[in-house]
């Protein structure tokens, strides 16, 4: 298999080639920021091409919770070098920002699993046995990456 992605103002294009099966998946996007979702389409596209399995991607749902918990989510998870997460509190309403990237708005599936809906982005919340937030686990592109908050 060979994989092909790319970006341009306004534009995403992901190519997924198997050259020995002779079969190919082409996605074309006008939106930019659509890199995310061209990467889980052309993989679901390829399972369904081939017979295997595949998961249809599941609508989350708000839950109304009390935003005093947010508080303890509010600071910076690191995920590596210069890979900085910072969550922050505007009133009733949590924000997700990685540097260099706008701020998004983070939306409660539970007390501590939230989601974005511009993004097929998920965020859990780790705490230890005392019940402080000590880390994150961001689930993004079908990756699971785990982060600690460092303030």
């Amino acid at each position: 298999m060979f994989t092909q992605g790319g970006l341009n103002s306004g534009f995403a294009a992901s190519v997924f080639r198997y050259p020995e099966e002779r079969a190919c998946v082409i996605l074309l996007n006008n939106f930019e920021n659509a890199g995310p979702f061209l990467a889980r389409i052309g993989n679901d596209l390829t399972a369904i091409l081939f017979g295997e399995k595949y998961e249809l991607p599941s609508e989350p749902v708000v839950v109304k919770v009390d935003p005093k918990i947010y508080d303890g989510y509010v600071g910076e998870y690191e995920f590596g070098p210069n890979r900085i997460l910072s969550v922050t509190r505007e009133g009733d309403k949590l924000f997700a920002q990685r540097t260099g990237t706008p701020r998004a708005e983070m939306f409660p599936e539970s007390e501590n699993k939230f989601f974005l809906n511009i993004a097929d982005v998920r965020f859990v919340f780790l705490k230890d046995e005392a019940g402080t937030v000590n880390g994150m686990i961001l689930l993004a592109n079908g990756q699971e990456m785990k982060g600690n908050k460092i303030k």
